[in-house]
């Protein structure tokens, strides 16, 4: 190819990049000045605008200076966290937003590729049916086709299908919200109460969450699409509905289309963020030895259902392909992950056959 037919100048052309890294792949020394660098300028900055503020009031609560300086504030108190790990001696330091894991980023969590396990769709609506039947059969409930009548329910599917750009992660939780609500005046018929969490803070920007995994120490922030926990309506009274991180099961939304491997990791993180919050306030008996979490990702039109455990100081993830689960079958599925503890669901994965991933 010649120089000029290499030429990126054009706007048809993208440049090439290098890979993004991390503030924590920086040495040690580096990273401590740009620190101090990032400290200093933020305080400059805050006293000349006072200095105009002092001038001008019209200055006041404006918006683009005041995101500014929460992203300034950001910044300073990653670069700061990262810092004191290092004071620790620890020189594979690494800060990352829950929604920018890659595989890349497993092992240093605990999590090994080879342990994570695929069932495949024929094997897993088997067990949806035969979970369904168990968990209605338990609260007395009766027949599983209450999850599955399905003609207003299409129908609504349908409408939000014609009308709706499912290109963004906007338009899928629609889909997922429609499901959710379909599915909670459901429960609320045989007595289980469906809590739901939208938009999950997990982590604050000054609290990341910690995992330090054989040297290599990671910190973690970001948030859940959703969080759903299934109480008996009876001990309704006894639990709290601002649960921060404490709940069953984590739904992440993604654009129609999207390969929802990719956002395996994603999930992987949350679900660990979520068991050290356990170890804090615990919910139902979990700790995070031998903690089994479940998860869903989702295009709102197809699904990935999964198991996150954590013992013997490693994590073995267990998963079902990306499917598309039809009709009212999707409102079983998210039934039994809601509401079947997970060490359940994980006996009754390994009575199937899988593929490690």
């Amino acid at each position: 190819m010649s120089k000029r037919a290499a030429d990126t100048s054009s706007p048809d052309v993208r440049p090439t990049h290098k890979p993004r890294r991390s503030i924590g792949e920086m040495g040690e020394v580096i990273t401590r000045k740009v620190f101090e660098a990032i400290s200093t300028a933020q305080s400059e900055i805050q006293a000349n605008i006072s200095t105009l503020l002092g001038q001008d009031t019209s200055i006041e609560d404006v918006d683009e200076l005041e995101e500014f300086n929460a992203s300034m504030t950001k910044l300073r108190v990653t670069m700061e966290t990262i810092t004191e790990a290092h004071k620790s001696g620890s020189q594979d330091v690494k800060s990352i937003r829950l929604s920018s894991l890659k595989a890349r980023d497993l092992p240093r969590l605990g999590l090994q590729l080879r342990d994570i396990h695929i069932f495949e769709q024929v094997t897993f609506e088997q067990m949806m049916d035969d979970l369904a039947s168990h968990e209605l059969s338990a609260i007395g409930a009766g027949s599983k086709g209450l999850l599955v009548d399905t003609t207003a329910f299409t129908a609504r599917l349908k409408t939000i299908q014609r009308h709706v750009n499912l290109e963004n992660e906007a338009g899928s939780r629609m889909i997922v919200d429609h499901i959710l609500l379909d599915l909670s005046d459901i429960t609320d018929a045989i007595n289980v109460h469906l809590q739901l969490y939208a938009e999950l803070r997990l982590t604050r920007t000054n609290h990341p969450v910690k995992v330090d995994y054989l040297g290599s120490i990671t910190f973690l922030t970001g948030i859940a699409d959703y969080g759903l926990t299934a109480l008996p309506l009876q001990k309704l009274s006894q639990h709290t509905r601002t649960l921060n991180a404490n709940h069953d099961c984590q739904i992440i939304a993604k654009p129609d289309g999207s390969d929802l491997d990719d956002h395996i990791p994603q999930v992987v993180g949350q679900c660990l963020v979520g068991s050290m919050w356990d170890l804090v306030k615990p919910l139902n008996g979990r700790s995070q030895d031998n903690a089994i979490d479940t998860f869903c990702l989702t295009t709102g039109l197809e699904w990935v259902f999964g198991l996150l455990r954590r013992f013997d100081g490693k994590m073995v993830c267990k998963r079902s392909s990306q499917i598309r689960v039809e009709g009212g079958k999707v409102k079983q599925a998210l039934f039994v992950w809601a509401v079947t503890p997970g060490h359940q669901l994980w006996k009754q994965m390994e009575t199937v056959s899988i593929q490690v991933s």
